[in-house]
């Protein structure tokens, strides 16, 4: 995050994860990040495709690929439904970020862990939608 954000993309994204190895006690090596739009993804490969990361004295370089799940929602319904229960740290979940306006006319860019209560109300809406719709069987 650090070296993305000394980069310029600070508030470019809204959701970020890097799945950790409990056994290990290391990352897996990889991570999912969403960037808000297309340009702001163009950009960011243009940028770390193919680079190291300067803060690690490592050979490893990054190799960035799109997703199966693209965009926020889509993202963080997918850790909601299928992943939440299983890690209870939150510094080990999704983060989430979020610019909230100030009363000045600033903002704030915020993160938080992926978490329900944390979600704008259109996605715990949607959530809510989805995970209380019936299971269907057969063919759709």
């Amino acid at each position: 995050l650090h070296d993305m954000i000394n980069a310029g993309f600070e508030q470019a994204f809204d959701f970020f994860y890097l799945p950790t190895d409990f056994a290990t006690k290391k990352n897996k090596g990889y991570a999912f990040l969403n960037l808000c739009t297309p340009l702001l993804a163009r950009r960011f490969r243009n940028m770390f495709h193919g680079k190291s990361l300067t803060r690690y004295s490592t050979k490893k370089v990054l190799e960035l690929s799109p997703a199966v799940t693209q965009g926020f929602e889509a993202n963080a319904l997918k850790y909601l439904k299928h992943q939440s229960s299983r890690v209870q740290n939150p510094w080990f979940k999704p983060m989430i970020f979020s610019i909230e306006e100030e009363v000045n006319g600033g903002s704030t860019w915020k993160c938080l862990p992926l978490a329900e209560d944390h979600l704008p109300a259109s996605t715990r809406q949607l959530l809510a939608v989805t995970t209380a719709a019936p299971a269907r069987g057969g063919c759709s």
